[in-house]
């Protein structure tokens, strides 16, 4: 099931993970309807698991994916005040990287139940480090 890292509230400008790196199993804290829409719809399957003990679902969140040769600039996080973008704005995929989570989800050992998989870029789209740094 192709869903979206907005599965968990990334939309929202209020919106702050319970914790970072945000787990696959974050609950939704979403406030704008669309990463609810995601979030039920990933209950669905769940649902769908319950009735069929043998059907196997990943439930793919993707992040924002782009063309690897058409990537957006980076963003310029510490000009701007902190409540003007979401943080899922902040999560970029190249095309690639995202056809190879589908692949990799397509081709898992068959493993009944529901997975969820967070497909983002494993550092932050900013030209600087937006989580302290200790």
């Amino acid at each position: 099931l192709a869903s979206s890292i907005t599965a968990v509230g990334f939309q929202g400008t209020a919106f702050r993970p319970l914790q970072v790196p945000i787990p696959d199993e974050h609950p939704c804290l979403d406030r704008n309807g669309y990463g609810l829409s995601k979030f039920l719809m990933e209950e669905i399957s769940k649902y769908c698991a319950r009735q069929a003990d043998d059907i196997d679902v990943v439930n793919l969140r993707l992040s924002t994916v782009f063309p690897e040769d058409c990537l957006p600039p980076l963003k310029k996080v510490r000009s701007l005040p902190s409540v003007t973008y979401a943080l899922g704005g902040l999560t970029v995929v190249a095309l690639p990287d995202a056809v190879r989570a589908f692949s990799l989800a397509a081709e898992a050992p068959l493993q009944p139940g529901v997975r969820i998989l967070n497909a983002a870029g494993p550092k932050a789209w900013a030209a600087e480090p937006v989580w302290p740094v200790s």
